[in-house]
């Protein structure tokens, strides 16, 4: 894949192939996983617990305020 190289008015900048390697690697492991995948992950699982709960307690707070 060719990337644009007018990083800086028509050049490449000093860190052109940084970006470009670092694209590709976060390209890669998205396109490795699914979001199902991500989803099962204990950690994940807790975040969303978390914030569910959070909405909850925000939802029977304006219940109560109304």
């Amino acid at each position: 894949m060719r990337r644009s190289e007018d990083c800086q008015e028509g050049e490449r900048c000093l860190t052109h192939d940084l970006w470009c390697e670092l694209s590709q690697q976060i390209y890669n492991y998205l396109d490795g996983i699914t979001l199902a995948e991500f989803i099962q992950r204990p950690s994940v699982k807790e975040v969303i617990d978390r914030q569910v709960n959070v909405n909850n307690r925000v939802m029977l707070h304006k219940k109560s305020a109304a």
